[in-house]
């Protein structure tokens, strides 16, 4: 995959957010869960549909920042499938070589008798 370097920065940015943010959220619904907060009829407990919910978000959110880590290797957003691994997939995502090329701006002196890339 080619592109610039604040398409490299703006795809890394978005992945570290899906990933960060579904993990908390997974942590948090683990946590409520283990503490007994699944009793509807407790008062302050939540039902577990609300629970469930915001698992399947955190795993939806999982997958899409796994494709957006993928993107911003250079890879297809289908390498996101191993977030079926959990821990273990993002591992093999963060070893896995970089193919993302960032395209340079040509260096042109505006003094020099070249064709300016600018003025084309």
């Amino acid at each position: 995959m080619v592109g610039t370097l604040e398409r490299k920065k703006e795809l890394t940015r978005a992945s570290n957010w899906y990933i960060l943010t579904s993990i908390v959220l997974y942590l948090i619904t683990v946590f409520i869960s283990s503490t007994g907060g699944t009793t509807a009829g407790v008062s302050g407990g939540l039902p577990s549909w609300i629970l469930l919910t915001a698992i399947l978000v955190s795993i939806g959110l999982w997958f899409v920042g796994l494709r957006y880590y993928a993107f911003s290797k250079g890879y297809s957003g289908a390498w996101s499938a191993l977030g079926l691994l959990s821990i273990f997939g993002l591992i093999i995502l963060v070893l896995m070589p970089n193919k993302f090329i960032v395209r340079a701006q040509p260096v042109v002196d505006p003094n020099s008798n070249y064709p300016r890339p600018d003025l084309e």
